[in-house]
């Protein structure tokens, strides 16, 4: 009988890990070459470890929906953010790095090339 509610436990212990917290920013996007035409932008930060996460950008470009998938190092509160992301097919990689203050983020994009990092544009995140 004890077995039978240590399993129990076990198993109540696996359904309830589920998957690991996430944070969710939402703001826009402005691309360098249409300033007049910021886009909206969803960022979901997993934690990997201490300061580090795994990062997707959910946004809409020239009426596509686009996720990049990458890493991301820093605080989501308050401090640097900065990562790396690339497209869907991982064919282009973008960096983006700026400041968090009590959960609202701002910075930059750019895309690195082979002729080196070449800025694209920045963003704005804040915690809805």
């Amino acid at each position: 009988m004890r077995w039978a509610a240590a399993i129990a436990l076990l198993f109540m212990g696996f359904v309830g890990a589920g998957e690991p917290n996430t944070t969710t920013l939402k703001g826009s996007y402005v691309w360098s070459h249409i300033p007049n035409e910021p886009g909206n932008l969803k960022a979901v930060f997993t934690p990997k470890g201490d300061g580090e996460y795994t990062v997707s950008f959910y946004f809409k470009f020239d009426g596509v929906d686009h996720v990049y998938s990458g890493t991301a190092k820093g605080s989501l509160q308050n401090g640097n953010l900065a990562g790396e992301v690339k497209n869907e097919n991982k064919r282009r990689t973008f960096t983006f790095s700026g400041m968090c203050k009590e959960g609202a983020f701002s910075g930059s994009h750019s895309e690195i090339r082979r002729n080196g990092e070449r800025k694209t544009g920045t963003l704005t995140l804040t915690a809805k």
